[in-house]
Parts: structure tokens; C-alpha cells; sequence
């Protein structure tokens, strides 16, 4: 149940949304995100009784019966109930539906320690697929651990690859994680992700001991229309060169994603779509300004 409210100076827009229902053994978890929006000096704020988070921040809300929680966009003196558009996310998780399986059961799949924590990098196993969804946590050494990363080299050249699915623990891919994957189409990069740069210092692909991403998607020739997140912050080097057909990218992040050498070498004539507001700063960027630049629609 979604109900909206104005307070008197018209500056706040109160959204409360009431969940019911829910058993015990579940747990129910918000993040609320940016989409577009032309209303500056605009802050977000998830709140939950007492409890109040920030735009982007995944937090638990509930782990039983019924819970309501509040969503409140705040625009100084601004008029936002006449004046503004603005879209956003609020993406519900119910961890009760995850089903963790063993490391072992994913057949087209190898993983590996990485990071500090309980958390794996993942690679495939089988150069013939032509999908992979890649899941967010498995049992590990009999415990549970969670897919943080992809890793280098873990898909390059797996050359029927059409569909990847990466799991909402995804930060990073490594150095050409899906380099000439050339029937790959569909892939999605969700919130939280943020750079194509994987710092690994056990790196079994490049033999570096400290070794940091270039080219995770370069030569995915089929590869036309890409989504990056509001998590976003490094586009890394190289990533996408040789992606031949690429029409257009779509950069959701609230300010001016940084890159590193080429990451579009030798692709022509492709959009960037970026939120209205910060068309002028992409413009007036040395890199960018040399982009079609558009507003999200």
C-alpha cells in the first residue's frame, strides 16, 4: 500500500508503504535508488521507527508480521509538489526465497576465495554455455560465503555466451572477466556495483600479484545497449573496447563517472545517456564532451 503526503511548505513528499504478512523466518530488506530526476538539492531518506538510512543502503526492515516503513524525498524551499520530476527505485528483498547451495552443485562454475570475510570470486567451467546466472552466496567449506566479485579471465572467450545474470553481491569484474565473449547480448549490472577494477593479489589469469581490471567486456561484438548503476564510480580501462555494435550506455550514477584509458577504443557512434542534471558537468568533461551526450528520457 503505497500512500503519498505533502506537508504544508510543499518542500517534503512522504511515501509510506505497509508490508503484511510476514512469517518469521523471513527477512525483508529495502533500498531505495535514483532513476532520474531534474530536482536538485534533493536528499532521500529511508525510515523504519526510529531508524533512518540513506538513499542506496540496503538495510533489514522486518523479520516478522506486518512492518511499515516511510520513504521521504526532502527539497529545502523548493516547491516539489509544482515544481520537478523525480524517479526512484524501492527494491524489496525477501532473503527467505534465497536458496544457498553447495559450491560444488554448480557444475559450470569454480570458485574461489577472494577478499577478506567469507566472500569468492567466481569463474566458469564450461567454455560451451551460452547463459550463466551467476548466484549471490553458496556453501563453502561448509559455511556460507558470499560472490563478491568476478574473476579474471573467469568467462574470456566463452564464445557462446549470449546471457549473464550477476547476483546483487557483485562489485566488481576483473581484468578481461568477459573479454571477447562475442555472442554475449544480455548482461546486467546491479545496484552496488561499483568499478570495473578488481584489485586480486592472487590473480591466476595475468600471473600478476597485483593485478587491476582492463578490458572485463572488450570484443563483445553483439553486445548493443548496456544499464551501469547509481553505484557506479569507475568505468576502468579498456572495458568495453572493440564492442563494435554498441548503440548506447546509460550511466544511472548522481555524478560524473570516472574512467580510466579507452574504455570505448574503436566504438563509434555510441550514446551516452546520463540524469538531465548532469549533462552540462558530462559536456564540459574533457573525456565525455567528445560523446553524444543525452538525457535520461
Amino acid at each position: 500500500k503505497n500512500n503519498l503526503s505533502f506537508d504544508e511548505a510543499g518542500s517534503k513528499i512522504t511515501m509510506t508503504i505497509t508490508v503484511n504478512n510476514l512469517s518469521s523466518e523471513r527477512k525483508l530488506y529495502v533500498t531505495l535508488t535514483d532513476t532520474v530526476g531534474d530536482v536538485t538539492n534533493l536528499s532521500k531518506t529511508v525510515k523504519n521507527g526510529a531508524n533512518a538510512y540513506t538513499s542506496g543502503t540496503e538495510v533489514e526492515i522486518a523479520t516478522s508480521g506486518n512492518t511499515t516503513f516511510t520513504i521521504e524525498f526532502t527539497v529545502g524551499s523548493t516547491d516539489i509538489s509544482t515544481d520537478g520530476n523525480y524517479g526512484y527505485n524501492v527494491n524489496l528483498r525477501d532473503e527467505s526465497f534465497e536458496v544457498i547451495n553447495e559450491a560444488s552443485s554448480y557444475t559450470n562454475l569454480r570458485f574461489m576465495e577472494y577478499g577478506e570475510g567469507k566472500t569468492l570470486k567466481v569463474a566458469g567451467n564450461n567454455s560451451s554455455m551460452t547463459s550463466v546466472e551467476i548466484p549471490a552466496k553458496v556453501l563453502y567449506n561448509g559455511e556460507t560465503y558470499t560472490v563478491t566479485a568476478v574473476a579474471c579471465g573467469g568467462f574470456s572467450n566463452y564464445k557462446n555466451l549470449q546471457k549473464v545474470v550477476l547476483p546483487y553481491t557483485i562489485l566488481s569484474v576483473g581484468n578481461c572477466s568477459f573479454n571477447g565473449c562475442s555472442a554475449l547480448t544480455d548482461v546486467n549490472f546491479p545496484e552496488g556495483f561499483s568499478s570495473f577494477g578488481l584489485y586480486d593479489p592472487h590473480c591466476e589469469y595475468c600471473g600478476e600479484d597485483n593485478c587491476f581490471s582492463d578490458s572485463a567486456f572488450a570484443s563483445c561484438t553483439a553486445l548493443e545497449n548496456i544499464v551501469l548503476p547509481t553505484t557506479l564510480t569507475d568505468l576502468g580501462t579498456c572495458s568495453f573496447n572493440y564492442c563494435t555494435n554498441l548503440k548506447s550506455v546509460t550511466l544511472l550514477a548522481t555524478s560524473v563517472v570516472n574512467h580510466g584509458t579507452d574504455p570505448f577504443n574503436s566504438v563509434e557512434n555510441v550514446v551516452i545517456y546520463v540524469p538531465a542534471d548532469l549533462v552540462d558537468d558530462y559536456e564540459a568533461n574533457d573525456f565525455w564532451s567528445s560523446f553524444d551526450i543525452q538525457p535520461i528520457a
